[in-house]
């Protein structure tokens, strides 16, 4: 089972980028977006992250959430489903913080940790020969 974790957490680093979606009853206060991966900490959780909301509730810091990691080019995607928290401690957040390379332009995000319930890793067909092959197909089957 570690030995999926660690393939899965490679993966995610490797693409880095994915669709942020908010799959709570109340979808008005966090919205959907792009999202960089920060970082895992030890416990298998990861973070990113999401433009802050303009207002929030308590009861809406935790949420269940979603992440579609997909990159051009790369032969693969992950779909990841968990709860995510967005992070309101200031110690917590600034460990997390420290990790990054520019924090410049951080006040108008909120940091965003995911506990992973479930990782769909797909592998896609790969595009054999392109658009000019399948057309030189296409034409020489007429013939």
């Amino acid at each position: 089972m570690e030995m999926q974790n660690q393939f899965i957490r490679d993966k995610v680093a490797e693409l880095g980028v994915a669709i942020f979606y908010n799959v709570s009853d109340n979808p008005n206060m966090i919205t959907n977006g792009l999202v960089s991966f920060i970082c895992y900490d030890e416990e298998g959780r990861l973070y990113f992250f999401i433009s802050r909301p303009l207002y929030l509730m308590q009861e809406d810091i935790r949420f269940p959430a979603v992440l579609d990691f997909y990159r051009k080019g790369q032969p693969y995607f992950i779909k990841i489903n968990g709860i995510a928290e967005l992070l309101t401690e200031k110690d917590e957040i600034k460990k997390i913080i420290d990790k990054i390379k520019d924090p410049s332009g951080l006040h108008s995000h909120a940091l965003v940790r995911l506990a992973i319930n479930k990782a769909e890793y797909t592998v896609c067909s790969v595009n054999a020969g392109g658009f000019f092959n399948h057309l030189k197909a296409a034409l020489l089957s007429i013939f």
